[in-house]
């Protein structure tokens, strides 16, 4: 079981100068997720979403939303990002607009869930580095070691020298959030995959709660 329940509360808080409850058009998105791996029957499903613009709704749906992920085998996940209501009805606006002169009237009610995905404000942006068990198998080293030495490669290494803002566990592994960096400057001294992609996540969410 993996519950981050407290670690993303202490996440949120510093992002907004612990003023979060305050801001009227910031908020967080927690969706549970079924896959196919844990036993869903499509390859990843969609069961629900929630909008998160106070912490305390974190302790609203925590009960509610562990009930599902025990009973249904799914994990919920919360996007590191926060979002802006305004932005994100405008942009769907624009999408529904978009659609209209297409003649395309398919599944209208997901646009907004949509247009909140696809939202990043690029000046509080923050990037996943996914660190699992088995890519420290490959350097045959501890998790530990291998986030450890990631870590110390973004904050002495890569510019902007900003800080890790926290680290996650996750089922496999564990999620390394921080601020954007050169990742040219990464790969060539810590990354011995092509496939850096499959590391940073640039616009991801961050797991919350498993018990799988």
């Amino acid at each position: 079981m993996t519950d981050n329940f407290t670690l993303i509360k202490d996440f949120i808080q510093p992002q907004h100068n612990y003023k979060f409850d305050e801001l009227e058009d910031s908020f967080y998105t927690i969706e549970i997720i079924g896959r196919r791996k844990d036993g869903s029957s499509v390859d990843t499903h969609k069961f629900k979403t929630y909008f998160i613009n106070r912490v305390e709704d974190l302790d609203k749906y925590e009960a509610e939303i562990k009930t599902i992920c025990n009973t249904l085998k799914m994990r919920a996940y919360i996007s590191i990002n926060s979002k802006s209501f305004r932005q994100v009805t405008l942009n769907t606006m624009a999408e529904y607009a978009d659609r209209i002169a297409k003649n395309n009237f398919d599944k209208p009610y997901s646009v907004f869930e949509s247009c909140t995905g696809k939202f990043v404000d690029r000046s509080k942006q923050l990037w996943i580095i996914d660190v699992d068990k088995e890519d420290a198998d490959k350097f045959n080293c501890t998790l530990d070691d291998l986030v450890t030495y990631y870590r110390t490669v973004v904050e002495y290494e890569c510019e902007p020298k900003k800080k890790i803002v926290t680290i996650i566990p996750t089922k496999s592994g564990k999620h390394i959030i921080c601020h954007p960096f050169d990742i040219s400057k990464f790969k060539s001294v810590a990354c011995y995959t092509s496939d850096i992609e499959s590391l940073i996540k640039k616009n991801n969410a961050t797991l919350l709660y498993e018990n799988i």
